[in-house]
């Protein structure tokens, strides 16, 4: 389970993560790549045989989501 291998976190941080764990695979994939490995939209792409646009895409996607799962929880 991701969330045991994490150090405690802050309140805030302990709802976005699992926001984002319950996104869908396509979406959490890329979130999980740019924002906690670092990699750029267009490394993301190579790794996952996407292009740059169509990460930035999902990110944006992403992110729309993970604003409305908090806003609700």
């Amino acid at each position: 389970d991701l969330k045991e291998d994490i150090p405690a976190l802050e309140q805030e941080e302990q709802e976005v993560l699992e926001s984002v764990l319950k996104l869908s695979a396509k979406y959490r994939t890329v979130i999980h790549l740019y924002y906690y490995e670092g990699y750029t939209a267009a490394e993301v792409g190579e790794l996952l045989g996407l292009g740059p646009s169509t990460v930035r895409t999902r990110l944006a996607r992403a992110r729309e989501k993970l604003k409305a799962q908090l806003r609700e929880e």
